[in-house]
This record gives structure tokens, C-alpha cells and sequence, in this order.
């Protein structure tokens, strides 16, 4: 009757064992599925950063090429005009000149 206790007792012993080791191996995969959970967060978080940053990085030198193209346009436009101003003006000599003579003259 004492060995059939003793077996028992032996196996409630490896039983309660196998419940804590359980326990700790289930803890222990729990723990190691956080922190991968977060490496993979963090990871993701640091691609997605990373992607936002070379898209801005890539709008801004567009920006930056439209902005030189507009001011290029601009100042030839803005000669463009001088030129036709300074051609007017001549002209408007010419005419303001000829006028005159003709009053002179008359």
C-alpha cells in the first residue's frame, strides 16, 4: 500500500513538474512572440519612415526642379519684354521725333 502512495505521490510530483514547466515554457514563447511582435513593429514602423522620407526627399527635388524651371521661364519671359519695351520706346522716339519735325517744318 506505501509503494502504490509512494507512485502517487511520484507521479502527482512529475505531473505538477510538467504543469510548470509548462507554464514556463509557455510563458517564455509568449515573451519571445512580444518582443518579435515589437522588432517587427519597430522594423515596419522604421520601413515606413523610411519610404515617407525618400518620397518627401523625392517631392521636394521636383518642387525644386519646377521652381527653377518657372523662374528660368520668368526671367525670359521678363527679358522677352524688356526687349520689346526697349523696341517700343525707339519707336515711340522715332515717332515722337518725326511728329516734331513735322511741326517744325510746317
Amino acid at each position: 500500500m506505501e509503494e502504490v502512495l509512494k507512485e502517487i505521490r511520484d507521479a502527482e510530483q512529475k505531473a505538477k513538474k510538467m504543469v510548470e514547466d509548462s507554464e514556463k515554457k509557455k510563458s517564455e514563447i509568449i515573451n519571445q512572440a512580444r518582443q518579435d511582435s515589437a522588432k517587427m513593429l519597430r522594423e515596419s514602423q522604421e520601413s515606413i519612415d523610411k519610404k515617407k522620407d525618400e518620397s518627401v526627399k523625392s517631392k521636394a527635388r521636383d518642387l525644386e526642379s519646377r521652381k527653377h524651371s518657372i523662374l528660368k521661364k520668368g526671367e525670359e519671359d521678363s527679358a522677352k519684354i524688356g526687349r520689346k519695351a526697349e523696341n517700343n520706346l525707339k519707336k515711340t522716339e522715332e515717332f515722337i521725333i518725326k511728329k516734331l519735325e513735322e511741326k517744325i517744318l510746317r
